[in-house]
């Protein structure tokens, strides 16, 4: 059985595409059956499987896909496969961290209940994991994160 379909009748269109919103059929990590999420270009861009799940108004399209345990939420647009980053298991808690381009390119962090910047990420990855091999781990992972966001930065859309 499909974890959701897509609703037709509900879209919103971005340079010359459709893309619509996607609707669960069934529960799966914290998505309840009912729940409507974001936009997909096509079932192409977030996966059946897994616990992936596009939240909120947030856009996936083009070559971009979301799967595994990737969440993309708030105003995310994710047009490329290079406007998203998904690790894990990663830090003390065996979890997937998630980090993707918002709409003024910068990189969002959503790592189990932490959702915000890689400023205020960096700041709680400290006061939590200092000195641990999960501070170091995080660490690498926001290093990555600063070079992706600086491309994104860089990008002329």
């Amino acid at each position: 059985m499909n974890k959701y379909k897509i609703l037709e009748d509900q879209y919103v269109e971005v340079c010359g595409k459709k893309l619509y919103r996607v609707q669960a059929l069934k529960d799966f990590g914290g998505v309840k059956a009912g729940d409507t999420g974001g936009y997909i270009e096509s079932e192409s861009n977030l996966s059946q499987s897994g616990n992936a799940w596009v939240h909120g108004n947030a856009q996936v399209s083009d070559d971009a896909r979301v799967s595994g345990d990737a969440r993309v939420s708030g105003n995310a647009k994710v047009s490329s496969t290079r406007h998203y980053l998904n690790l894990g298991p990663i830090g003390s808690r065996d979890r997937y961290t998630t980090i993707y381009r918002n709409k003024n390119k910068k990189a969002i962090v959503v790592c189990g209940c932490f959702h915000g910047d890689l400023d205020k990420f960096e700041r709680a990855v400290h006061k939590t994991h200092a000195g641990t091999i999960y501070e170091a781990e995080y660490m690498a992972l926001i290093q990555l994160a600063r070079l992706r966001e600086k491309e994104w930065l860089d990008e002329v859309d």
